[in-house]
């Protein structure tokens, strides 16, 4: 009878596409921060040619010019967070195949939530417990209901009232370093959990 929880460092070899997910996400932060200094650069120069503008016609004025740099930081951001859950993700498939055995975990655990499934693969196989306010669980929530806004996109009428919450931000305000610095903390804390991952070992960045 074959005894589980496995070490994740037995022998045999699986293929997963997490570090290929992780690269990308990181591939994508350094894209956004490129656009945003054009931004930066390219608002100076408007303001600057266009100094006799009215501040309320010069604001809207700058944000047409700029339409396409949005349009690109957007494009990154959206990656990002899509890259970041699907490293994580794909890496705790990869976790969970490998100690437990692809045939038990595609059965059980393949499909639940992503919280269940981090709570569930540390307590079978760690032998440990994280509740609901456990730090890594809280940033994986928030993470995936980004996430799952994106990939499950809602139309709504707007109140002509509240017309201001419907206008984007603009992408000089997107925390996407933020999402980068979440997803590694929930590897590296994950990692922590299990002497047999070196975190720098399964994470390399491009």
């Amino acid at each position: 009878m074959n005894q589980y929880p496995f070490r994740y460092k037995r022998s045999g070899t699986w293929s997963s596409s997490y570090l290929f997910h992780y690269q990308c996400a990181y591939e994508a932060l350094a894209d956004f921060e490129k656009i945003i200094q054009t931004l930066h650069e390219k608002e100076r120069t408007l303001k600057k040619d266009n100094s006799e503008m009215e501040p309320e016609d010069l604001g809207p004025y700058i944000t047409n010019q700029t339409y396409d740099l949005w349009h690109e930081a957007y494009k990154y951001y959206t990656m990002i967070q899509l890259f970041a859950c699907m490293t994580i993700e794909a890496f705790l498939n990869n976790y969970g195949t490998r100690c437990l055995g692809e045939g038990y975990y595609k059965k059980n655990m393949e499909r639940l939530g992503i919280t269940e499934k981090l709570s569930i693969i540390i307590a079978t196989c760690m032998r440990n417990f994280i509740d609901k306010d456990n730090p890594i669980k809280k940033k994986v929530r928030t993470l995936f209901a980004n996430r799952n806004h994106l990939v499950h996109p809602k139309s709504r009428e707007i109140n002509i009232g509240k017309i201001h919450e419907s206008i984007p931000i603009s992408p000089k305000e997107l925390k996407a370093k933020e999402i980068i610095k979440d997803m590694d903390y929930i590897l590296s804390q994950f990692c922590k959990m299990d002497p047999d991952i070196k975190f720098n070992f399964e994470f390399k960045k491009p």
